[in-house]
């Protein structure tokens, strides 16, 4: 656990470009809510959920329009899905992650009052929790979880008077489960974001 902690965040400070550049390094304060599914031919009838994120954000600018951003977080995920886990079965599965994305930025350069931005890149995450219909998935029998998650993500902001509004989509790339043999089950996540930014 320690191990892959240690990568994550050695993955997010490789993000930061060396010092000496000429923009300042801008750090701050997201969270949002998310609407989470599952995909893949693991999962069958998966439904939308409720989900929340939060942390910190910092970017490091490498030119006027393009930066690196690099997110901390802890996110919640997982819904309903009929998966195969012993028996067939319908199972919710709720899952918190901490969470590295590590995006290149695209924005508006000046000054302006009304700024929009681009991003995109991977999410690295390692799971703090999971259940399946309440019960943690330690004791249930034939569930195996995976120990990291590994995603895309894209989406866009628009900054107002230092307030940023954005919306994300990250599709996961690795499967959730490895105890379901044959089958994929992979995190969806729609989100909503506000970002506020200490120090730019």
């Amino acid at each position: 656990m320690q191990r892959r902690f240690g990568v994550l965040m050695t993955v997010a400070l490789l993000a930061a470009p060396v010092s000496g550049t000429r923009a300042q390094t801008s750090i701050g304060l997201i969270t949002g809510f998310a609407a989470a599914t599952y995909s893949g031919s693991g999962a069958s009838n998966a439904e939308w959920r409720t989900a929340f994120m939060g942390g910190g954000v910092a970017v490091f600018p490498v030119g006027e329009t393009i930066s690196i951003r690099s997110e901390f977080q802890v996110a919640t995920k997982g819904s309903s899905v009929r998966t195969e886990t012993g028996a067939v079965g319908e199972n919710v599965l709720e899952f918190a992650y901490i969470q590295v994305p590590v995006l290149v930025q695209l924005q508006v350069p000046g000054a302006a009052a009304v700024r929009p931005r681009l991003f995109g890149g991977i999410s690295l995450a390692l799971p703090v929790y999971c259940a399946r219909n309440n019960v943690s998935c330690a004791d249930v029998e034939h569930l195996d979880v995976h120990s990291f998650d590994v995603g895309v993500l894209v989406g866009g902001e628009i900054e107002v008077l230092g307030i940023g509004i954005g919306a994300r989509y990250e599709a996961g790339l690795s499967p959730v489960l490895t105890s379901v043999m044959g089958t994929t089950v992979k995190h969806g996540v729609l989100s909503f974001t506000g970002r506020y930014m200490l120090r730019r």
